[in-house]
């Protein structure tokens, strides 16, 4: 905190700070099967968050609000 300002950064037990995400592969998802998937922590609207494939751009990735396929296991 500084004076009225807040700043706030996300961070799991046993992994470093930059570590923000997890990626999932086509089909982990079982109401979403032909898509990939990511599990971005504390996600803030403010965000953009890009997909890449092979070096390449590929488009800002679609926000929606499931369970993570890992705690689902």
């Amino acid at each position: 905190m500084n004076g009225s300002e807040i700043q706030w950064n996300y961070k799991r037990t046993n992994l470093l700070r930059e570590h923000q995400l997890r990626v999932y592969p086509v089909g982990k998802v079982k109401d979403k099967p032909e898509y990939f998937a990511t599990n971005v922590w504390n996600w803030d609207p403010e965000w953009k968050v890009e997909w890449l494939e092979d070096g390449r751009k590929m488009g800002k990735m679609q926000c929606e609000t499931g369970l993570d396929p890992l705690s689902v296991e």
